[in-house]
């Protein structure tokens, strides 16, 4: 039996799952991605919540959002306990949010650090406790760690003033990357520390990090995939075309698409193997 509709495809872990939205505001879907194509086929989930979802992730076996409740955000831990992520309870306006107007059209991830959460709305990271949400001004960006509670933090202070400091940056499991206007520095494993040439209207999904095969994965204005390395650009025809949401593993070279309301094809951007389609309707 499917469990319907889906959208907004992440990973937002350093797991080997997907996570989407569902049919409603309330609904999340987890599926984990098969090692490869003839690895037996996905078998996606279905987690309900009482609220409307602003955010979610997948920390080990447990689902964790940030949910809706009434005029609250709180926070909800489907799985084991994690820490006090279930005493989250924070007004909306304290954010900034209406309840007649919620951000359902995008799927951020959650991160759990020092006992609470980090959840990024807007161009603004928020720290979320109990009855209090604290606007964190030095963080640019966040992206899963090895251990659940030691995110990968890119730190430093936006300044439009300054090229290099006026974003968009990306983090994830042992690397950075910050767009400099034209080209991107991408910092990683070991002493790799490069420049990027990137078109300033590709949007950046993420990085492939991996022995001689380092570069970042962008998506133009024609939804072309590309992906950039410091010495040249390759169109990547299999994960380019129409497509409804893309998303890019921050640690594994997996790159969602999703075509179509009920379907999407993951591909391994360093293999020629076909793509592994997981099917939800």
């Amino acid at each position: 039996m499917g469990v319907g509709t889906v959208s907004c495809p992440t990973f937002s872990s350093t797991d080997r799952r997907l996570i989407l939205r569902g049919a409603t505001p309330g609904q999340i879907v987890v599926t984990p991605i098969p090692t490869n194509p003839t690895g037996g086929a996905a078998r996606p989930r279905l987690h309900r919540f009482s609220g409307a979802v602003l955010a979610a992730t997948t920390f080990n076996k447990r689902v964790v959002a940030l949910v809706v409740d009434d005029d609250h955000l709180v926070g909800r831990v489907i799985g084991k306990d994690l820490g006090r992520v279930e005493q989250v309870y924070v007004p909306l306006d304290t954010i900034g949010l209406d309840p007649e107007r919620l951000p359902l059209d995008t799927l951020p991830p959650l991160f759990f650090h020092d006992g609470q959460l980090l959840w990024q709305h807007r161009d603004a990271w928020w720290r979320l406790g109990y009855a209090k949400a604290t606007p964190v001004h030095d963080i640019l960006a966040i992206g899963p760690g090895e251990q659940l509670d030691q995110p990968a933090i890119l730190h430093g202070v936006r300044d439009h003033n300054l090229r290099s400091m006026r974003g968009p940056w990306l983090a994830g499991d042992h690397w950075t990357a910050t767009s400099l206007g034209g080209e991107w520095r991408m910092r990683g494993p070991g002493s790799m520390d490069v420049r990027i040439p990137v078109p300033d209207d590709h949007v950046v999904l993420g990085a492939v990090t991996r022995p001689d095969r380092h570069g970042l994965v962008a998506v133009d204005p024609e939804e072309q995939v590309w992906r950039h390395t410091p010495d040249e650009a390759h169109r990547l025809s299999a994960g380019s075309g129409a497509a409804l949401g893309r998303a890019m593993h921050q640690r594994f070279p997996l790159l969602a698409v999703q075509r179509d309301p009920e379907s999407v094809e993951i591909h391994d951007l360093t293999s020629d193997a076909p793509p592994i389609e997981v099917h939800f309707g």
